[in-house]
C-alpha cells in the first residue's frame, strides 16, 4: 500500500499532534510504501494521510485522487474570546531569544489560530466532510463536530515504554510537578501562582518543552524554590518521581483532545490532578482528581488534600496505569488505521 502522509512540521516537534503522526509513520513504513509531505508521490498514493490541529488543510486535498484520511488532534470548536485571550496572554512566556519557531511562523500562527475562534463549526465541518474519514481521539469529540465522515481512534502510547521505575526520592518532600508547553492555555500561570503558595515541604517543579528568561523571571518573582526545567529525555523517570502531576487546562482547546502527557503519566501510575473538562473525564475516568479550570484556589486545596493521603495516591496511580493500558495501548491504534486505510483502498 502507497501512504502519503502531509503534515505541518514548523511546530514544536515535541507537540502531541508531531509526535503522534510520527509514531504512526514510523510503524507503517515498516511494511508500506511511506512518504511525507512529498505532493508528487501523493498524487500516486492510495491513502493520503493529512495530520492537523485544525481544518484549514482541508480546502488543498480534492486535487488528489487517492482516499483521504483527515487526522484531526484538537478541537476546533470555537472559543472566541477565551482564545483572543490566550493570544494576549502568551506574551508573558514568549521572547525574541526563543528559537523553536521563526518570529513570522509564530506571527502566522497566532493569526490563523485567532480567525479560527471566529469561524462557526458549520462552516469548518462543510470542508472537513469533503475527505473520505476524518479520525478524532476520542468520542467526545466526535459528537460535537457531528461529522458525517467522522470517527474516533483513542490515541494511543507505548505501555511497556511508559511504566513506573524505581527511583530515589526525598522521603521529606511531597514531589509536585508540572510538564507541558509554555502556554496559557494549558494552565502555566495557574500552576506556577498554585505552587507558590505551597510550603516548605514541597519540591516544587515545572518541566517545559522550551524555556527563556522571562518565565523563569515569572517564576522568580512568585516563588524562587519553584524549579525551571526543560525538556528532558528521561521522561518515565521524572514522572515516576512525582508524588503528584499537575496538568490543569483552562478550557478544551487548551489540551489537544487527548493530551499525551496526561496519558504518559497516567501510565507511569502518577497520581494526576487536571482540569474538570468532558474530553478529559472520557479519558480518565474517576482515576484522577479533577479540579474548576483556572481556579487556582482548587488546585491548591487539591495538591495538600493529595499530599496528605499516601493511599490514596497509590489507589489513584494504579487506576490510572490499568485505565490506559485498557483504552490506549498504541498497538490497537496502529490496528485501527490499518483496518480503516484497507477499507478506504478496498472501496477505491
Amino acid at each position: 500500500m502507497k501512504i502519503a502522509y502531509l503534515v505541518n512540521l514548523n511546530d514544536r516537534s515535541h507537540e502531541g499532534r508531531v509526535i503522534m503522526f510520527k509514531r504512526i509513520m514510523e510503524h507503517f513504513s515498516k511494511n508500506h510504501e511511506v512518504s511525507v509531505n512529498d505532493p508528487e508521490k501523493a498524487m500516486g498514493a492510495d491513502i493520503i494521510n493529512i495530520h492537523s490541529s485544525g481544518f484549514l488543510e482541508s480546502f488543498d486535498l480534492e486535487k488528489y485522487p487517492g482516499k483521504k484520511v483527515y487526522s484531526l488532534h484538537a478541537n476546533i470548536n470555537p472559543i472566541r474570546f477565551k482564545g483572543v485571550r490566550d493570544i494576549a496572554k502568551r506574551s508573558l512566556f514568549e521572547a525574541k531569544e526563543d528559537t523553536h519557531i521563526t518570529q513570522k511562523h509564530r506571527f502566522k500562527k497566532n493569526s490563523i489560530y485567532l480567525l479560527s475562534q471566529f469561524i462557526p463549526t458549520a462552516i469548518k465541518r462543510y470542508f472537513l466532510n469533503k475527505v473520505d474519514k476524518v479520525i478524532v481521539p476520542n468520542a467526545w469529540l466526535c459528537e460535537q463536530l457531528k461529522l458525517s465522515n467522522g470517527r474516533y481512534i483513542r490515541h494511543g502510547i507505548d505501555i511497556e515504554k511508559f511504566r513506573r521505575v524505581l527511583v530515589k526520592k526525598d522521603p521529606t518532600k511531597i514531589n509536585v510537578r508540572y510538564f507541558g508547553h509554555p502556554s496559557p492555555g494549558k494552565g502555566l500561570i495557574e500552576v506556577i501562582d498554585s505552587f507558590a503558595k505551597l510550603g516548605k515541604n514541597y519540591e516544587k517543579k515545572i518541566f517545559l518543552s522550551n524555556t527563556n528568561k522571562k518565565i523563569q523571571d515569572y517564576i522568580n518573582e512568585r516563588d524562587p524554590t519553584i524549579k525551571l526545567h526543560g525538556y528532558t529525555e528521561n521522561i518515565v523517570e521524572e514522572y515516576s518521581k512525582a508524588d503528584i502531576i499537575v496538568l490543569p487546562y483552562v478550557h478544551s482547546s487548551g489540551a489537544i483532545s487527548t493530551p499525551l502527557v496526561l496519558v504518559e503519566a497516567m501510565a507511569c501510575e502518577a497520581p494526576v490532578i487536571t482540569s474538570d473538562l468532558p474530553h478529559l473525564r472520557e479519558i480518565c475516568g474517576d482515576t484522577v482528581t479533577y479540579v474548576k479550570p483556572k481556579s487556582r484556589s482548587d488546585l491548591t486545596i487539591a495538591i495538600r488534600k493529595l499530599a496528605k493521603e499516601p493511599q490514596l495516591r497509590r489507589e489513584q496511580g494504579r487506576k490510572a496505569r490499568e485505565q490506559i493500558v485498557k483504552y490506549h495501548n498504541q498497538k490497537e491504534m496502529f490496528e485501527k488505521y490499518e483496518a480503516l486505510y484497507n477499507q478506504l483502498k478496498n472501496e477505491s
